[in-house]
């Protein structure tokens, strides 16, 4: 949002209620809705695939196969995140240019139609304005989720005398949880860099040095905090899915 939109993530909830309604929560949902299942598909099947083909046998895998396994997965995947998130972002900052003029009609309200606007105006390789700063958060973000829910549910497993695959429900949650908050917490700021980059437009673009360079301090963490509060939610609820469905393909 620009400068002094919003003072706060209570005032940000009460302005969007105020303004947009209760679908104003969900401006851009179509874009990682329809974007997450393959997304998210290709994350989990390029982190194990990963950590076969670098492990190269039955013997148990290393953390260092492991965080390698997270930073490949992290570059590979995002030629596919960024224009998801690209979409999304764009749909969201509608409402900025709208409140500011009203009489302005939106350049775009829709999934289509927002995609139809980009390639239009500046071709097919417009859908991935940003990508640079996506795969210099994703290496390192990704080398740090995958593997700590990992290795957190290895410790719970040593805890309880069980194989990995039997660890109890509330500690295989909390394991996800905690690769949520590492991942979200500890690389916010390379995501708030990552957001501005999406949020330009195409023809004023900048590099990944200048936006940073066009930061303040508390740019690099605005919104940490509900997005925390979202991290342990759906990373807990994703990491459990995919365990318990990983387990009853290997069953079946």
């Amino acid at each position: 949002a620009p400068a002094s939109f919003y003072s706060g993530t209570l005032d940000c909830c009460k302005k969007t209620l105020r303004h947009e309604g209760i679908g104003g929560f969900y401006a851009g949902i179509t874009s990682p809705l329809l974007g997450q299942m393959f997304f998210r598909a290709a994350s989990f099947m390029t982190f194990y695939g990963s950590i076969g083909a670098i492990n190269g046998g039955d013997h148990a895998p290393s953390p260092q196969t492991i965080f390698a396994a997270g930073g490949v997965t992290g570059f590979v995947i995002s030629f596919i995140e960024t224009p998801i998130d690209l979409i999304k972002t764009k749909l969201q900052i509608q409402i900025f240019a709208s409140r500011a003029s009203p009489g302005i009609k939106p350049l775009y309200t829709t999934f289509s139609g927002c995609v139809k606007h980009v390639v239009k105006e500046y071709g097919a390789r417009a859908l991935y304005q940003g990508w640079s700063s996506t795969a210099i958060r994703n290496v390192p973000a990704n080398a740090m989720f995958f593997p700590v829910n990992e290795i957190v549910k290895q410790k719970f497993a040593e805890m309880e005398g069980v194989p990995v695959t039997q660890v109890s429900t509330p500690k295989k949650l909390l394991s996800g949880a905690i690769a949520g908050m590492s991942y979200w917490t500890l690389l916010y700021p390379l995501d708030a860099i990552k957001g501005r980059a999406m949020a330009e437009t195409y023809a004023h673009r900048q590099t990944w040095l200048n936006i940073v360079r066009s930061m303040a301090f508390k740019d690099f963490f605005t919104g940490i905090v509900p997005c925390t509060v979202r991290a342990v939610a759906a990373c807990s609820a994703m990491f459990y899915t995919v365990d318990v469905m990983r387990n009853a393909l290997n069953q079946a």
